[in-house]
């Protein structure tokens, strides 16, 4: 955080698929914003565009949404 702007993100997923998810327009969208639940919101649709289950895995997609709100508001100070 640099005041109220994130001033750096770099993410990436383990246990999702099999190798990191990583997608740099996670971090192109939030450097320079104020963090705040709608801003988490889209960087979870960027990370989770185009992902699928395949059954036994479906509640990964969801968790990975939850997980990356509650990670962005703990580092951030920002309720999710």
């Amino acid at each position: 955080m640099d005041g109220e702007r994130i001033a750096r993100a770099d993410l990436a997923f383990g246990g999702l698929a099999h190798k990191p998810w990583h997608d740099p327009r996670i971090s192109e969208l939030l450097v320079g914003q104020e963090p705040d639940a709608a801003l988490f919101d889209k960087a979870a649709d960027i990370l989770l565009e185009g992902a699928q289950g395949y059954g036994e895995n479906d509640f990964k997609i969801p968790l990975a949404r939850r997980t990356l709100a509650a990670v962005l508001a703990q580092a951030t100070g920002v309720e999710p």
